[in-house]
């Protein structure tokens, strides 16, 4: 599929490596996610594609012990080559929240551009309320 877009649904515990979900995206759709800790250590999540109805859960437990203090919410490209990266025009993120409330982020300090060979291939706006954006240069 050279030189096409290949649009797909995926989630990763970093530092592992991603995990590719049946879960089939299509530009535009929206999608809502949802990350909740089961117990100490344990945690589980829900994708939902709002457009399509479709689902996607953890089959199991994650594991993870960090502390549990830092959320985060990308637009990239999961693999780990250098690829080119397909014109995804802007894709918005609404309605952020961090155990039920809005993140408290300073404007000024969020935000990190995609940028491969010393190009500038994509931008993030600054973070207002609960929203940001992500769009392709």
């Amino acid at each position: 599929m050279k030189g096409q877009q290949v649009d797909n649904g995926w989630f990763e515990n970093y530092p592992s490596p991603p995990v590719g979900l049946v879960l089939s995206v299509h530009p535009g759709d929206l999608i809502s996610g949802e990350i909740r800790q089961i117990s100490s250590g344990s945690w589980s999540y829900a994708l939902t594609d709002l457009t399509s109805g479709q689902v996607a859960t953890s089959q199991s437990p994650i594991a993870y012990d960090g502390p549990g203090t830092s959320a985060e919410w990308i637009e990239e490209d999961p693999g780990d080559q250098v690829l080119p990266l397909t014109n995804f025009g802007t894709v918005a993120f609404s309605n952020v929240s961090v155990s039920g409330a809005a993140p408290s982020l300073d404007p000024a300090d969020n935000g990190l551009n995609m940028i491969q060979k010393g190009q500038l291939e994509a931008q993030s706006s600054l973070f207002g309320n609960d929203a940001f954006s992500v769009t392709y240069q």
